[in-house]
Formats: structure tokens, C-alpha cells, sequence
């Protein structure tokens, strides 16, 4: 599926396909040209690269506008990390967006940007939310949007927002499991800590590149980034730290909660194995009473005695009784 717009000072305007290849955008203008493959690609590695994507939007990217096939090859493959790169005839960028179907796991998928003067090609796997809040701002926030500049930034602001409200639902979850690693030894709250930690360390791995991304793309050679971009861009490199700093206060909180919950786990086992291990002394004097009372000799005192069953069960608990008293005094117990 492919979707063209026409980026203007008040707005934009929908274009369809021919309109979009064919318009020669005025000089206050930008052609943004959108295109959604119709499937994933396919892991099979006997297919060829293209099946299962639009050949029109491909034959557009070879063909049409002649983008470096390596650019190209990136926009095929899902398995990317965010990054710039700077070809001769356009630049080329990265971002991992989490996808549109995406409520509580960590689910991202690559938005592809080829950059040249006028026109703006993304590529993309499903649905964004990104995308979506960018065609939203293009409505209601017309300041200088028909610029490159401007439309790079509200894209890459828009994806790097997404992850905020992630992170909030983790900390929702966090001060629970926290409060209840003191004292819940259950394993599933270990398996639901270590799921968050898996979570934020893929989130602290996608946003790492962000932040050289942003340098690269604003300290680019032949750089004509206005001013007032140059802000928003440094606006959008203090979302990335502040993303950071969240996740590595969210990654302390969350080890420090599995270490309590480790802790609290290896307290009540030695707590069990204290009582164990005082059963077990208690009954050692019981089996010593009862083994010499039960040797096969002809003679054993008191082992005919009308009492000696008795004698023998008291000596029994005596002994355990000793011992309990003595445990207590040691403060052992």
C-alpha cells in the first residue's frame, strides 16, 4: 500500500501515486510518499528477497528514484537498528517505532526514511502509531512542517514519545513486584521481574543509536538544518536522555527487587532447613532410646517391667524436652 501527501505551510494534501512520482514539488513544499508493504517478509531463505512486497513500490525505489541498493536492501530486511546513513544522492535513515497492535510487551518494527531535497520516502512493515500522530500533527501544527527538517523531527519525535507510556506502565508494574519481593517467594514473581528487565534492556538497546543518530543527521556535511530545527532536534536528543535515565532508574529498581526477592527466598530456606535440622536432632536421642531398648538381648533393664513401655516413652520425650530447653537458652531458636 502506498499513500503520498503533499506537505505544505498549512497542512497537507493527499496524492495518490501517479500524482506523487509525477509532481514537481514547489519550492515551499515536500512530497511525502508512504509505503506500507503488504506482507512480512518471508524467512524462507529459498525465496527471493522481494516476494510477498509491492513490486510498484519497489520498482519505484530502483527505478524511479534511483536509491542506493543497500539503502533498499535495509528497507527489505526487519531485522534493523536505528541508524543514518549518508549515500550520494540521498540520506537514509532508521527508527524502531513500537507497533501499532503493541499494549503491554515490546513489540518494535522498522520505519525506513529516504531523504532528499523535496521528497520523503518511508517504508515501513504494519501499522505505526508514529505515523499516525504524525499526519495528526501535520493538522494541527503547521509551523515550518513543509520543511525536510521539520518532517524528519516530527517523525523521529513521535517514535522516540512512544516509549514513554511503556515506561510508565513498568513502573506501575515495578512498585508492585517491588513491595511484594520482601516477602512473596513465589517463583512466578521472579519470572515477571526478570520479564521486565528483559523488556528494558531491549528498550535501553534500541534507544542507545538514538542519540548518535540525531548528531550524525544534524552535523551532516553540506548541513543546512535551520536554527529553530536545530532546537527541536536537541529537544528530541533531551526525550532520549530523559528515556535513558528512566530505564536505567527502572533497570536499578528492578535488580534490586530481584536481589530482595533472591534474598527473601534464600532466608525462608534457611529458615526451613533450621527447623528441619532441629526435628531431626530432636528425634536423634528418641532413636537411640528406642534402638537400645530394641537389641536382641536376653537382658535389658526394665524391658519386662509392667512400666518399661512407659519408662522408655518418657525417657524418650525427656530427652527431646532437654534439648528444646537447651536450643532456647543458646537463643537458637
Amino acid at each position: 500500500m502506498i499513500a503520498a501527501h503533499l506537505i505544505h505551510a498549512d497542512g497537507h494534501i493527499a496524492l495518490n501515486v501517479s500524482q506523487a512520482v509525477a509532481l514537481q514539488a514547489p519550492s515551499d513544499t515536500t512530497v511525502w510518499v508512504d509505503i506500507q508493504w503488504k506482507q512480512a517478509l518471508d524467512q524462507d531463505q529459498d525465496q527471493q528477497p522481494n516476494n510477498g512486497r509491492d513490486d510498484q513500490a519497489l520498482d519505484l525505489l530502483r527505478s524511479h528514484w534511483h536509491f542506493h541498493p543497500l539503502a533498499i536492501e535495509d528497507a527489505i530486511n526487519r531485522q534493523l537498528r536505528a541508524k543514518y546513513e549518508r549515500y550520494p544522492t540521498h540520506d537514509f535513515l532508521v527508527l524502531l517505532a513500537l507497533d501499532q497492535n503493541t499494549t503491554e510487551s515490546l513489540d518494535t518494527t522498522p520505519i525506513c526514511m529516504f531523504i532528499r531535497q523535496k521528497l520523503l520516502v518511508t517504508v515501513r512493515n504494519g501499522n505505526i502509531r508514529a505515523v499516525d500522530t504524525v499526519l495528526q500533527r501535520l493538522k494541527t501544527d503547521t509551523r515550518g512542517t513543509n520543511s525536510m527538517d521539520r518532517l524528519v523531527h516530527l517523525m523521529l519525535d513521535s517514535v522516540v514519545d512512544e516509549f514513554m507510556p511503556l515506561l510508565d506502565r513498568h513502573e506501575d508494574r515495578l512498585d508492585e513486584l517491588e513491595l511484594r519481593s520482601n516477602r512473596d517467594t513465589r517463583p512466578q514473581l521472579m519470572e515477571d521481574l526478570v520479564s521486565i528487565r528483559r523488556e528494558l534492556l531491549h528498550v535501553r538497546r534500541i534507544l542507545t543509536p538514538f542519540q548518535e543518530l540525531v548528531r550524525r543527521y544534524t552535523d551532516r556535511d553540506g548541513n543546512d538544518v535551520a536554527s529553530e530545527c536545530h532546537l527541536l532536534f536537541r529537544d528530541v536528543t533531551d526525550h532520549i536522555l530523559v528515556l535513558q535515565d528512566l530505564v536505567a532508574v527502572r533497570l536499578e529498581i528492578c535488580n534490586g527487587a530481584i536481589q530482595a526477592h533472591a534474598n527473601a527466598s534464600t532466608e525462608r530456606l534457611n529458615v526451613v532447613m533450621k527447623y528441619l535440622a532441629v526435628v531431626s536432632t530432636l528425634g536423634l536421642p528418641m532413636t537411640v532410646i528406642s534402638g537400645v531398648f530394641g537389641m536382641n538381648f536376653d537382658v535389658i533393664p526394665i524391658a519386662h517391667h509392667n512400666w518399661g513401655f512407659f519408662i522408655a516413652v518418657g525417657l524418650m520425650f525427656s530427652s527431646a524436652g532437654l534439648l528444646m530447653g537447651w536450643f532456647r537458652y543458646k537463643h537458637w531458636l
